[in-house]
Formats: structure tokens, C-alpha cells, sequence
């Protein structure tokens, strides 16, 4: 999945299905991705694009460029 958004500084994560129920933040490092983490990802301002790859199960990663 990818999408380019103008953002604002802040924190995000991802979400399955509009819920809380299944969220992913940021893992160990950034760039990986922890299932109900309780850390935000951290986003600046400006043109992103953020990719999340779900292609290798429980190992899920995150780009922001």
C-alpha cells in the first residue's frame, strides 16, 4: 500500500479495518512495525510518502519519504 499526503508534524499509526482492534506502530526501529505497539510513528510536515509493505507476515515494515 502507498499513498502520498501533504502532512503535518505529528504521529500516526496503522489501523485493519477502521478499528483499534488490529493497529501497528512503530517497532524496535523505525521503519518496522509492532501489532497493538504502544508507540505512534512520528510524521513532519511536508509532502510524504508512506508505504506500508505487509508482503513477509509478522515481520511488517513502514517508509515514509
Amino acid at each position: 500500500w502507498k499513498i502520498t499526503i501533504a502532512a503535518s508534524t505529528g504521529e500516526f499509526k496503522f489501523r485493519a479495518n477502521n478499528s483499534w482492534d488490529i493497529n501497528f506502530g512503530m517497532g524496535s526501529s523505525p521503519g518496522t512495525l509492532q501489532l497493538n505497539s504502544s508507540s505512534n510513528i512520528p510524521l513532519t510536515t511536508g509532502s510524504k510518502t508512506i508505504t506500508l509493505n505487509l508482503s513477509n507476515p509478522l515481520k511488517y515494515t513502514y517508509t515514509i519519504q
